[in-house]
């Protein structure tokens, strides 16, 4: 009986492996590097603005110094004063604006983490000299903290 047993459990094995199917694949694996140089960029300085107690949303705009919102909250810095941070690299024509990468918002957080504010609206103007100003607008909410502000950001070209 034993024998029989053994007979009918390697036949039912051969049937069972002889049915199996077996796929295969080829499997491609691919990355590109690229090394990116380093240029340097001044800071972006709103410079000290000195506001009235309990002010409304202001909105200072880098490029042209344009105020919005709470005007009347704002004694300094005059309008119309431009923030500009001027980046220098080799230049190449193919430089255009379509060619930056920066963040729309970047987190200004005071000494006091507690504290923040935010520039948005980020934009970089490559110039034919060769160097690039960067800006964006910067927005103090209303009933803003006495502090000093920072934030930092990685901004790249390609061309």
């Amino acid at each position: 009986m034993r024998k029989y047993f053994l007979l009918s459990f390697a036949a039912l094995m051969a049937a069972t492996s002889a049915n199996a199917t077996t796929d295969y694949a080829e499997v491609t694996a691919k990355a590109t590097i690229e090394v990116a140089g380093t240029f340097s960029c001044d800071p972006i300085d709103f410079g000290t603005i000195v506001l009235k107690q309990g002010n409304g949303e202001i909105i200072l705009h880098g490029l042209d110094g344009a105020v919005e919102g709470d005007k009347a909250s704002l004694l300094s810095p005059s309008e119309y004063q431009s923030f500009l941070a001027e980046c220098s690299f080799v230049a190449n024509e193919n430089i255009d604006q379509g060619n930056f990468n920066l963040p729309e918002t970047i987190q200004l957080t005071g000494e006091d983490p507690n504290n923040k504010i935010s520039m948005k609206n980020t934009n970089a103007y490559p110039t034919s000299e060769g160097y690039t100003y960067v800006t964006g607008s910067l927005y103090i909410p209303a009933d803003a903290e006495a502090d000093t502000y920072n934030g930092t950001f990685t901004m790249s070209v390609t061309y």
